[in-house]
């Protein structure tokens, strides 16, 4: 996973923090007082559950189980469970599905517990945005996926309505001078219509079937509209458990999806299976046969496997082949691609470079692998490793 998408994720997911709805002016009972006298304090005051005035706090009473108790709360006060206790630090997203379980966390900052979060605080603003934030992390996962899971043919598993929509929008982007791909118009119901239609992506995600993808989309749906609409968790669904599982729906779907994004095998199955071609019609091209020579061959496309604009690809190509003249002792222009011809790449097949040095060539333009051509075998390496990944059979390979 490159190091932006990661940065994107961690501020999606965890830069809103417990500590931003913690209640920090805290209401402590003093250990030395009448049972009697707390109940009646709690219930003018309408709290549950108080921690006592202690250094550092460790125990706390419930209203309930002072209605049939006797004597001080010092002898009736409880210790703080560890399953009731929360960092300050934690990602906002990751605590609320908890809330199922429980209706409040004490909240630890420091050296001690400083605070407290309820089911109350979950109407607050910033529990609406860390929730965004977690469906806006899913769908960017997702589209990763599609890109890498459908071989780059993506566009033509959809339904024939859903396609004209999007291209209309990709249209519309594009006349306003936004710098775009046609798979960043993807919207949410095209996204788990495709991972019903990819089978493969689907059963990584353990999502079986269209029907399957369909329900989790239209329950992650009825989350997540009315808080972009300015509503609340709370109020965004009549059942409020039920929101606080869907959350946790979400929340599990993003973690596997990101997995997959950092260490599917797909990738480089999918990279294993690339058409590699030359487009000058020479006699002495590079890829006209290589024998013991080793030929690699390197792309500044779409960079981590991330989809670019045209114009975008074709500028960091240009920059490739000019540092690749300077460091190859040939250079040839070729196109990688898939068998369909839905998914297609200009690269570069070089030649005079040791594995390591075209490795550190694609690692500069931000590539996940290159292709290494000896005989009738394509290797794929690793740009992260330098190992190499999958051994296959050339398709291309001169006869």
């Amino acid at each position: 996973m490159r190091a932006e998408d990661q940065a994107t994720r961690r501020l999606l997911q965890s830069g809103i923090t417990v500590r931003q709805i913690t209640t920090s002016d805290l209401f402590c009972l003093d250990p030395d007082v009448d049972v009697d006298r707390a109940r009646r304090e709690l219930e003018i005051l309408d709290i549950d559950q108080a921690p006592l005035a202690e250094t550092p706090i460790r125990r706390s009473v419930r209203l309930p189980d002072l209605r049939d108790a006797a004597g001080t709360l010092d002898s009736v006060a409880e210790p703080i469970k560890v399953e009731e206790v929360v960092a300050g630090s934690t990602g906002l997203a990751s605590l609320l599905p908890r809330f199922a379980e429980r209706d409040h966390f004490y909240v630890l900052d420091g050296d001690g517990i400083q605070g407290i979060v309820t089911r109350a605080d979950l109407q607050l603003p910033p529990v609406s945005m860390a929730v965004l934030g977690l469906v806006v992390s899913l769908e960017m996962a997702l589209t990763e996926l599609i890109a890498t899971y459908s071989h780059g043919s993506w566009l033509d598993e959809m339904q024939d309505g859903r396609r004209r929509k999007l291209l209309e929008r990709f249209e519309k982007a594009r006349r306003a001078n936004a710098e775009i791909t046609e798979l960043e118009c993807l919207d949410l119901i095209d996204r788990f219509d495709l991972v019903g239609r990819i089978s493969p992506l689907g059963e990584a995600l353990a999502i079986v079937s269209p029907n399957q993808a369909d329900k989790v989309r239209k329950r992650i749906e009825k989350l997540r509209n009315p808080l972009a609409h300015g509503g609340n968790v709370i109020g965004a669904h009549e059942d409020f458990d039920e929101t606080l599982r869907t959350i946790g729906v979400v929340e599990d779907l993003a973690e596997r999806a990101w997995a997959l994004v950092a260490h599917s095998p797909f990738v480089w199955d999918a990279y294993a299976e690339t058409e590699i071609t030359p487009l000058a019609t020479t006699p002495v091209s590079l890829l006209s046969g290589t024998g013991s020579r080793l030929v690699h061959v390197i792309t500044a496309h779409n960079p981590n496997g991330r989809p670019r604009s045209r114009s975008a690809n074709d500028l960091a190509n240009e920059r490739l082949r000019f540092h690749l003249g300077e460091v190859a002792e040939a250079l040839e222009e070729v196109e990688c691609g898939s068998s369909s011809g839905s998914w297609v790449e200009r690269s570069f097949a070089v030649a005079g470079l040791t594995r390591s040095e075209a490795v550190e060539a694609a690692r500069r333009f931000g590539q996940r692998a290159i292709f290494e051509l000896e005989a009738d075998e394509l290797r794929v390496v690793s740009c992260g490793s330098g190992a190499v990944e999958r051994e296959s059979h050339w398709l291309g390979a001169p006869e």
